[in-house]
């Protein structure tokens, strides 16, 4: 999903037959807070778990032919499954302004992208929204359950920071840690993760703190990503 590329905004030139749009006549302030009611980033989570249930039938063709790996597909995101808002296809104007509204809603991720056996980890979470997308967003949210997939969440995260460090304009990143029904309250994630998800809350925190990002959400303690000693 792509929301950076909309046209800018220019000049039309005007002919006999051109009739300016009547939400163009509205005041801008207006047409902004419109934008802001119809847009929303989509969920990912129907997408991942659709991606999911191709990912599964292909590997269990492979497993009863007995097929070497290497002729597994390469794991991509069908075109259908992309999402292009229709506003987004209107004209430049308002394709212009929409973009720019679009910065001002809040991104969340309620889960990392679907593990494939081809790669042998998660898929890029750039392959569902675009880097300009990514460098766009001033609010993002990470809910992240660190006991089902830790190391899914700190392959995300690690593509997440380097999108990031190259550029971007977030003002608040917002982490929210669930609760696992398997472990008891006040406890997140289980020991034998412990050396991912030290790395992975450390590289958020390092990463805040030096470009001045306001971070909220679970109070999260304070570590060293030099005691983090997990590769993914």
């Amino acid at each position: 999903m792509d929301y950076s590329q909309a046209p800018q905004a220019h000049s039309q030139a005007h002919s006999p037959d051109y009739h300016v749009s009547p939400f163009l006549l509205l005041p801008y302030h207006i047409r902004h807070e419109i934008y802001l009611f119809v847009l929303e980033y989509p969920d990912l989570r129907p997408i991942f778990a659709r991606m999911e249930y191709r990912f599964a039938r292909g590997e269990a063709t492979h497993d009863r032919t007995r097929l070497p790996k290497c002729i597994l597909p390469t794991p991509h995101v069908p075109a259908r499954l992309k999402i292009t808002p229709g506003i987004f296809l209107c004209n430049r104007q308002i394709a212009s302004e929409a973009r720019e509204a679009m910065k001002f809603k809040v991104f969340t991720l309620q889960r990392p992208p679907p593990y494939t056996m081809t790669l042998g980890r998660p898929m890029d979470i750039t392959e569902f929204i675009s880097q300009d997308t990514l460098k766009n967003m001033r609010r993002v949210e990470l809910v992240m359950n660190l006991f089902d997939d830790a190391r899914g969440w700190g392959k995300t995260v690690e593509i997440l920071l380097d999108v990031w460090s190259s550029a971007n304009y977030l003002k608040k990143l917002e982490i929210n840690l669930e609760q696992p029904e398997e472990l008891p309250p006040g406890t997140m994630w289980h020991e034998r993760s412990s050396g991912y998800v030290i790395k992975i809350l450390s590289m958020i925190q390092s990463f805040a703190r030096e470009d001045g990002i306001e971070l909220t959400g679970t109070p999260l303690p304070a570590l060293n990503v030099k005691k983090a000693n997990a590769d993914w």
